[in-house]
């Protein structure tokens, strides 16, 4: 009988370490660490390949001593302002973030459209005579898990480890 308690003790506690090597499986941690990466990158102002402010050329266009807009002169494809924004070779940009260029000097509204992609924030743009904000939101993407990431609760379920 005691032998038979012992038996199933060691069972039991060989099943919980193999459920808690289960839930803190190693490639949770790198897919972690792959997310943490891109963010830093993002925060740090571009990829380990090219800068923010080296895949833009950004010129300030003034009329009548106030600045009016910063048109985008160039643009690399595939660089990270071009992927994040999707900005396009003469994009007007009027705004970034919460805050209009209307009483901004032209250095200025490129730093805060450079800090704008650090952090993530919107950015206001004419192009084709639309204002359009960018980066849009995703719509009818399909996730990796080969889901529509249309829905709320399609989003919720990809953000979490191990569901697919």
């Amino acid at each position: 009988m005691r032998s038979m308690f012992g038996l199933v003790g060691l069972l039991a506690a060989i099943l919980v370490v193999v459920m808690f090597w289960m839930v803190n499986h190693p490639a949770d941690t790198v897919q972690r660490g792959e997310s943490a990466k891109r963010q830093v990158e993002q925060l740090a102002g571009g990829s380990p390949e090219m800068r923010a402010k080296d895949s833009i050329t950004l010129e300030p266009i003034v009329k009548d001593g106030k600045l009016r807009y910063v048109l985008v002169d160039k643009i690399v494809a595939d660089g990270p302002m071009e992927k994040y924004y999707g900005l396009k070779r003469n994009d007007s940009i009027i705004s970034a973030g919460p805050l209009d260029f209307k009483d901004q000097d032209g250095e200025m509204a490129i730093e805060l459209i450079l800090r704008a992609y650090q952090t993530k924030a919107p950015i206001v743009v004419l192009r084709d005579g639309k204002r359009i904000e960018l980066p849009q939101p995703a719509t009818n993407e399909t996730t990796p898990s080969g889901r529509d990431n249309s829905s709320t609760i399609h989003r919720q379920l990809d953000a979490l480890p191990g569901v697919r």
